[in-house]
């Protein structure tokens, strides 16, 4: 061990350990590695000028608006067969004391609660594929009779196709979270107050 740290010391703090230049032997270079935001750009700058960036932008537009279009349908939604109505109950139960800012308990845990005691359901929701030409005319024939009192809602179809063509605002139930939650399997379908419940309708057309 003390021969160890004999030959360490005299390593360290010897003259003769000290670093030397041995000057420059053969043709050196500059090592410069090129920025990435540099390069990033130059790329970009080839593409604009090729028109590959112009040709890529028009594609990422194009599939988005026609995503936007026509969105992927609802699942397990078919075309009605039969007339079909039930009553649907809108009421629900806090399962936690709600409270306003103050702290105040205004709906106890377990209360079950009715949206329809406070507002009302001012529109009628219409259900419809929009890529069946003859639920689209119900629809239509529906919302003037209703005087523009209903909503129409999509469940398959290239919606603002239809919107530029019937110059009414249309709406797309995504992902099927009204069906699913109104319980609605076919459509055309509607959703309308009843005092209290709201009745549903499934429409053999």
């Amino acid at each position: 061990m003390k021969k160890t740290l004999l030959v360490l010391s005299f390593l360290l703090f010897s003259k003769s350990a000290t670093a030397t230049d041995l000057g420059i032997h053969g043709v050196t270079y500059q090592i410069k590695e090129k920025n990435l935001l540099e390069e990033i750009q130059e790329k970009l700058q080839e593409a604009k000028k090729d028109g590959r960036l112009d040709k890529f932008q028009n594609s990422v537009k194009n599939q988005m608006l026609d995503q936007a279009n026509n969105p992927r349908p609802v699942a397990g939604i078919v075309k009605a067969s039969s007339n079909r109505d039930w009553l649907f109950d809108p009421s629900v139960t806090w399962p936690d004391d709600l409270k306003d800012q103050n702290g105040r308990v205004f709906y106890r845990a377990g209360t079950k609660v009715n949206p329809l005691d406070k507002i009302s359901l001012s529109k009628v929701l219409l259900f419809i594929d929009g890529s069946d030409e003859s639920q689209v005319k119900w629809a239509l024939a529906d919302f003037r009779k209703r005087k523009g009192k209903a909503k129409i809602i999509l469940v398959k179809g290239r919606i603002i196709d239809l919107m530029r063509k019937s110059k009414i605002r249309l709406y797309f139930d995504q992902e099927g979270f009204l069906t699913k939650k109104f319980s609605i399997h076919a459509v055309p379908a509607s959703v309308e107050q009843e005092g209290k419940m709201l009745r549903v309708k499934e429409v053999a057309i």
